[in-house]
């Protein structure tokens, strides 16, 4: 099993042992009143907009994990990840494998920036951002002489057209992002669980992400997971992403304080072990230590620290967004 390679195919703290392990049979009906508005059906083959708006604002559960400024210290997981991805390196708008981690990184970034829009936004925001991958993915297919000056969009310029490239892509974010809220923030029970999947279920959606290859349930989520790392591979064009990776760090001054330890320490044993070693990281004990001692650390002090700094990442996106809105630009 690929749980057998690494920490992040294992994930069995609380994503995987406390929940996934649960009976199928049981409902995900919400039990407190923080998981409300349950109702989540949209029409997956065919969303309109509307479906889609009136879907996000019953979010209920994702935002509260979404929020937390400590999932982007995952980045550089979601990004190797992406890049040992048979054909990544390929695909279209990633042909030059030097610009590869410039590009994987955009993408992340843009792509958080719109969830964060999604999720976070006013009606009339989200409407915005859902009009512009309208337009991204319309466009996708004539990209020429596309993406320069301010007009760079990730999602029409480097979004693979390969929909199981788009699929991993989602993939990594979804399972990097939640790790990462449980290994530092809190553990997350089982109906929470569901109702995180379901609410980034609609995301994808929204993200147009091609019907039908987004898993159905958490369950099959991570029996695809575990498929798919067993068949990561990191080829020549993906092995310079692990140094080109530190050259882009588009995040405020404080965040960059506490990004050297995780790169260096975090990253590499998260990593499934064959991925890592291709990349050329070890895991030692000395490794496993500093990792303990940087998980522990956050863990420790993250959760104390005031919600206006936790949330800070999210704030800036948001303010970058409405700058572009208002301006005209998105």
């Amino acid at each position: 099993m690929a749980s057998q390679n690494g920490q992040v195919a294992d994930l069995k703290f609380a994503e995987r042992e406390e929940t996934v392990s649960h009976d199928e049979n049981i409902q995900d009906k919400p039990d407190n009143k923080d998981i409300e508005k349950a109702d989540l059906t949209i029409d997956t083959d065919a969303p309109s907009d509307t479906e889609i708006l009136d879907a996000l604002e019953k979010f209920t559960t994702l935002p509260k994990i979404l929020r937390e400024g400590i999932l982007l210290t995952g980045g550089g997981v979601a990004i190797l990840l992406q890049a040992a991805k048979a054909g990544m390196a390929g695909s279209s708008g990633s042909q030059q494998s030097e610009n590869l981690a410039e590009k994987l990184f955009e993408g992340l970034r843009t792509t958080v920036i719109y969830m964060y829009g999604l999720t976070f936004g006013t009606r009339e925001e989200r409407k915005k951002i859902l009009e512009r991958i309208n337009n991204s993915s319309s466009s996708s297919s004539n990209r020429q002489g596309a993406g320069q000056g301010k007009g760079h969009d990730y999602l029409r310029d480097y979004y693979p057209e390969d929909p199981q490239l788009r699929l991993w892509i989602a993939a990594t974010l979804y399972a990097t992002g939640t790790d990462f809220f449980q290994r530092v923030f809190e553990k997350v029970d089982f109906h929470r669980a569901q109702r995180v999947y379901r609410e980034f279920t609609v995301l994808t959606v929204a993200l147009r992400l091609p019907r039908g290859v987004w898993p159905e349930n958490r369950n099959a989520f991570w029996a695809y997971w575990d498929e798919e790392v067993e068949k990561l591979n990191v080829d020549p064009h993906a092995r310079p992403v692990v140094h080109d990776l530190k050259a882009y760090a588009d995040v405020p001054r404080w965040v960059k304080l506490v990004r050297r330890p995780f790169i260096r320490v975090v990253t590499p044993e998260m990593l499934p072990r064959h991925v890592r070693e291709q990349y050329g990281l070890r895991s030692t004990a000395t490794s496993r230590f500093l990792y303990r001692v940087a998980i522990g650390g956050a863990k420790a002090i993250y959760p104390t620290l005031p919600k206006k700094i936790r949330t800070h990442p999210l704030n800036r996106a948001l303010r970058q967004l409405r700058g572009e809105i208002s301006s005209g630009a998105l």
